[in-house]
C-alpha cells in the first residue's frame, strides 16, 4: 500500500500514548515490565498490522537499551521470529519497489546485539592489557557485536595498560590468530606503529585497506607514515596509502615529499598523479607544470606530471594547462594539455 495510507493506519491503530507508556517504563530502567508490556502489545489481536509493528519496533529499540532480564530475553526471541507484515511502495530509480513499513524482528536483532555488545565490554574491561593467556582465544572468538564492546572498552582502559599484552598479540598475529581487528584498535589508541603494521601485514587486502582508513585518521602523522611508507610496497595497499598520504600531506611535508618521490616510480606514479590532484594546491601545480616542461625529466614522469594536472579541477591547474598548451605546442603533451585545459 501507499507509504503515507500505512503510516496513517499505524499511528491511528496505536495511539501516542501508547508508545509514551513504552518510553517511559524505558526510562525507568524496569526491563522486565517493558517487556511484559510488549508481550500484551504481541499476542493483542485486535491491532491493526502496522499499528502492532509500530509499538513493537519502539518497545524493541528500548529494551535494547536495557539490562537483558530474562523476562527480555525471551520477548526479544519471540519478536525476532516475526515476518514483517505491512510493506509500501517507494519510488527509486524510476521502479517501484516494496519495503517494510516496521520491522521489529530486525529492531530485535540489533537489540540482542547491543546487549551482546554491553556484555563483551563488561567482560573484557578487566582482561585487557593483561598477559592472560586466555585473552588472545577470547579476542579470536569475538563476534562482531562483541567486537563492538571490546573496542568501547579498549577506549575507556589507560593506553599504557593496553600495551602490556602487545607481545602475546604479536605472536598470535604471526601465529595466523585473528585479533588483528584488535591490535589495529590498540595501535589507534596508543600511536603504536608495531602492532598497526603488524595487524596490516596480516589482514586480508579489503580488511587492511580499511585499517588504514582507519588508523589514517586516528594515528598522528609521525605515527602513520612508517606504517604507510610500508603499505606503499604493497601492491594491493599501494594506491590507497597514497590517498591517506594526501590527506596527511597538508600538515606533514614528510607525507607529501613522499607522494612526489612515488610520482617518479612506474607501479605507483599514476596513483601518485591522482594523491596530488587530490591536494589541489597552487603550490603542487605549479611543481607539475615545471616537470611536465622540463625536457630533461623522463618522458613518463613529465606524463604523470601531467596526468595530475588534468585529474586537478582547481583554478591554479587549470591556468597551468593553458599556459603548457602554449608552451608545449603540437608536442604529445601540448595535446593533452589542450584536451585537459578544455574540458
Amino acid at each position: 500500500m501507499p507509504r503515507a495510507q500505512a503510516l496513517q493506519l499505524a499511528r491511528d491503530g496505536v495511539s501516542d500514548e501508547v508508545i509514551r507508556e513504552l518510553k517511559t517504563l524505558a526510562t525507568r530502567g524496569d526491563s522486565t515490565a517493558l517487556a511484559a508490556r510488549i508481550e500484551i502489545l504481541l499476542s493483542d489481536a485486535s491491532l491493526e498490522p502496522a499499528a502492532r509493528e509500530r509499538a513493537l519496533e519502539t518497545g524493541t529499540f528500548l529494551l535494547g537499551a536495557l539490562p537483558p532480564e530474562r523476562k527480555a530475553r525471551q520477548v526479544l526471541r519471540q519478536i525476532s521470529q516475526l515476518e514483517p507484515q505491512t510493506w509500501v511502495w517507494l519510488e527509486e530509480g524510476g521502479h517501484r519497489v516494496s519495503v517494510p513499513l516496521y520491522d521489529p524482528a530486525a529492531a530485535a536483532r540489533v537489540s540482542e546485539r547491543a546487549w551482546l555488545a554491553r556484555e563483551a565490554e563488561a567482560r573484557f574491561s578487566n582482561k585487557l592489557g593483561t598477559t592472560a593467556p586466555e585473552l588472545v582465544d577470547d579476542l579470536a572468538r569475538a563476534s562482531l557485536a562483541e567486537r563492538s564492546g571490546v573496542i568501547s572498552a579498549i577506549a575507556h582502559a589507560p593506553a599504557a595498560q593496553l600495551l602490556h599484552s602487545k607481545p602475546s598479540i604479536l605472536a598470535a598475529l604471526d601465529q595466523g590468530v585473528a585479533v588483528g581487528w584488535y591490535a589495529a584498535e590498540v595501535a589507534a589508541r596508543t600511536g603504536n606503529s608495531e602492532l598497526a603494521l603488524a595487524a596490516i601485514e596480516h589482514a586480508e587486502p579489503r580488511e587492511a585497506l580499511d585499517m588504514l582508513d582507519a588508523l589514517g585518521d586516528r594515528l598522528a602523522p609521525g605515527d602513520i607514515l612508517p606504517l604507510l611508507l610500508h603499505s606503499l610496497r604493497s601492491p594491493a595497499l599501494a594506491s590507497h596509502s597514497l590517498f591517506v598520504l594526501a590527506r596527511l600531506a597538508p600538515v606533514s611535508p614528510a607525507a607529501l615529499s613522499q607522494i612526489w618521490q612515488e610520482l617518479e616510480n612506474e607501479e605507483n606514479g599514476g596513483s601518485a598523479a591522482a594523491a596530488l590532484a587530490r591536494l589541489s594546491s597552487p603550490e603542487a601545480a605549479m611543481r607539475a607544470a615545471a616537470v611536465t616542461v622540463d625536457p630533461d625529466r623522463d618522458d613518463a614522469l613529465r606524463r604523470r606530471a601531467l596526468l595530475a594536472l588534468c585529474l586537478d579541477n582547481g583554478d591554479a591547474a587549470q591556468r597551468h594547462l593553458q599556459l603548457l598548451t602554449q608552451s608545449l605546442g603540437d608536442s604529445s603533451l601540448g595535446q593533452k594539455a589542450s584536451q585537459c585545459a578544455g574540458r
